[in-house]
């Protein structure tokens, strides 16, 4: 709602005492590549933690909210094989984080990830595909949907604040968890998604057109990125492409659509 002040100070808290460490082993024979890994330490993007919520002035609640690190244990596997023209590739990976989920609104379940792709390049051709499936680990359904996104049912939040033995407080807690649950695609115990791209060189390489397009079938979130590259000489490539974000109501991409869809020029310049 408009009227509710969200106070987002800068930075992050620190965490992880600063540091990390991995381990990774591969095995390489003719045609065919493995490799095991270990990884401890923090996760790239912070959670959002809330920090407080006055609710003395009830329409204009003061909420604090701030972005807090968590560390994750995370063991992967992953393949790689060469079938006549074909490259077969299949990762698999277990991630947890270090610290309990229970009252952490910033730490996200435990989960599970499996990954299945080919790369194959027919004449001028060069097509990738993957899909992508995850399962959420000691799972539960969210007690609210993010607001964040949605035009809120004002009724029902009238009458849910209007329950004397209902607490404001724990509401804004949950309500920041359904968010990182959203960003981290945690809303549901399963998720599987598909993505392609396909690349041609034309004009003996010089000409080079593409398209990517990755589609969540769970969150109904889509990613189209059509490009085009051009080598007028050795040491020069111009190019401009488009990124178009879309997705249901209320979803990661539906909130991000306004400033991440964007077409972009570039230029390199190999010396």
């Amino acid at each position: 709602p408009e009227n509710i002040t969200l106070v987002l100070p800068d930075g992050v808290m620190p965490g992880n005492d600063n540091y990390s460490y991995g381990v990774r082993a591969d095995l390489i024979r003719r045609g065919f590549d493995a490799g095991l890994q270990w990884f401890h330490g923090p996760d790239l993007m912070p959670g959002l933690k809330l920090l407080s919520a006055d609710f003395t002035i009830p329409t204009a609640p003061i909420i604090l909210v701030k972005g807090v690190p968590y560390v994750i244990k995370n063991a992967g596997m992953d393949i790689e094989s060469v079938i006549s023209s074909v490259v077969i590739r299949g990762t698999f990976s277990w991630s947890k984080p270090v610290d309990d989920k229970h009252d952490n609104e910033e730490v996200p379940f435990p989960q599970i990830e499996w990954i299945g792709g080919l790369d194959w390049m027919p004449g001028i051709f060069r097509i990738t595909a993957e899909y992508y499936g995850k399962k959420v680990l000691d799972f539960y359904e969210a007690p609210f949907d993010p607001l964040i996104g949605t035009e809120p049912d004002m009724a029902a939040l009238g009458a849910l604040f209007g329950n004397p033995e209902f607490n404001p407080v724990e509401w804004v807690r949950l309500q920041t968890e359904a968010f990182n649950r959203l960003y981290n695609n945690q809303l549901r115990e399963y998720y599987h998604s598909v993505g392609i791209r396909i690349e041609a060189e034309t004009l003996f390489g010089r000409l080079i057109p593409s398209i990517t397009a990755v589609h969540n079938f769970t969150s109904h979130d889509l990613l189209i990125m059509p490009s085009l590259k051009y080598k007028p000489s050795d040491g020069l490539t111009l190019g401009a492409g488009l990124e178009y974000y879309s997705g249901s109501k209320g979803g990661l991409y539906d909130i991000i659509d306004d400033f991440m869809n964007a077409a972009f020029i570039s230029l390199r310049i190999d010396f």
